[in-house]
This record gives structure tokens, sequence and C-alpha cells, in this order.
């Protein structure tokens, strides 16, 4: 079962009121993992726009405008977009590996992580947060 789908199983149960705590909180988890997501795929294109305005700010101020050689600029584009693709695709990873790499009790915090490494904060979460392993 896809995540989405257990998502909507458990808003199901809940909704018929036969849902058990444990999946009111895995809903609350799975809603606000969404809402990451959106959060982060909104930054993103928040981010690309930015960068094509750099983008064509620094063109400008380099002399290549519409009317003089404003054909380089279509060029670039697809460039631009494919490292802010490459960038979203990066951060979606990322937040991936967080999803499997999570402490797997949160109401008792340095116990064990979800993916089985045996402490919290885990060497791969501690990875994505630039923070050195304990050796």
């Amino acid at each position: 079962m896809s995540d989405r789908e257990q998502l909507l199983h458990l808003a199901d149960r809940a909704r018929r009121g036969v849902a058990l705590p444990a999946e009111h909180d895995a809903l609350g988890a799975g809603i606000t993992a969404m809402a990451e997501r959106l959060n982060l795929l909104q930054r993103g294109a928040i981010e690309r726009s930015a960068l094509l305005e750099e983008a064509r700010d620094a063109l400008e101020t380099a002399g290549i405008t519409e009317a003089h050689g404003g054909d380089s600029w279509p060029r670039l584009v697809p460039a631009i977009e494919e490292l802010a693709q490459r960038a979203d695709r990066a951060e979606a990873a990322i937040e991936r590996v967080r999803a499997l790499h999570r402490d797997a009790y949160p109401d008792h915090p340095g116990r064990s992580c979800t993916a089985g490494c045996g402490t919290w904060p885990c060497p791969t979460n501690r990875a994505l947060d630039q923070q050195q392993p304990n050796t």
C-alpha cells in the first residue's frame, strides 16, 4: 500500500470513528509530512523564479538583451531549468531519506532510528544535518 493509500485508509477510519490512537498519530504524521513536501515544492518554485530573474538580470548587465543578441537567453533557460530540477530532485531525495530515518520513539528522544540504526539521532540523520557522527 502506498503512503497516499495508507493515509486515505487512516483518514477513512478516523472519519468513521474506528481509528486507534496510534492510527490518529500516524495520520497526523502523514499530514505533516505532506504539508512539509508541499512547502518544499513551493519553495522550489519560488527559488526557480528567483534564479531565472537573476540570470535574466545578469544577461542584461552583460549587454545581452532582446535588442542586442537576446537570442542567447532562450538557449540558457533549459540549462537553468535543468539545474533547478536537479536541486528539486536532491531536496526530494533528502526528504525521502529523512522519512526513513526518524526518531522511532518521539515521546522518548534518543532511543532509536526507525531505519534500525540503533541510535537517535542516527549517523544518517546527523550527516543530513551536517553533524559529525560520534566515533
